[in-house]
């Protein structure tokens, strides 16, 4: 889990270059989500609202969504994610149940939801998946 950030940081070799957008309304999960990418040498950006990751969108190649916001759920967000950028990448985040999103993520095209608290070597392999995704297709 979270727990053991300062032994996988001490580990990391950067590489990647893709921008992460994190979106979270727990400013302490962003800084922390944000030191950890920052350390495997993604570029990060992070937004508490939907407003804000409205904005941002076109300047990341992917979103990481907490699906529990107040305001604009992350259900309701992801569509205009993909709208403002039709080629962002979307990994779905919650400490509730995959299974109450699972169908409308299906229909959104999202394939990845990291259940909270998740491990950081999960959310690593899936953009590391996309970082290699993205190199093919270049």
């Amino acid at each position: 889990m979270l727990g053991t950030l300062p032994a996988i940081l001490d580990r990391i070799e950067t590489s990647p270059s893709i921008r992460v957008l994190v979106i979270d309304d727990d400013a302490g999960y962003l800084r922390l989500i944000s030191l950890v990418l920052e350390r495997y040498g993604y570029g990060v950006l992070t937004a508490s609202n939907a407003e804000a990751a409205a904005e941002l969108a076109g300047e990341a190649e992917v979103a990481l969504v907490d699906m529990v916001m107040p305001g604009m759920s992350g259900l309701e967000l992801i569509p205009v994610l993909q709208w403002r950028n039709p080629s962002l990448s979307v990994i779905a985040s919650s400490g509730g149940s995959e299974s109450e999103f699972r169908r409308e993520l299906n229909q959104l095209g999202v394939n990845v939801f990291l259940p909270k608290p998740f491990p950081v070597n999960r959310l690593i392999e899936h953009l590391e998946g996309l970082s290699r995704l993205a190199t093919i297709c270049a």
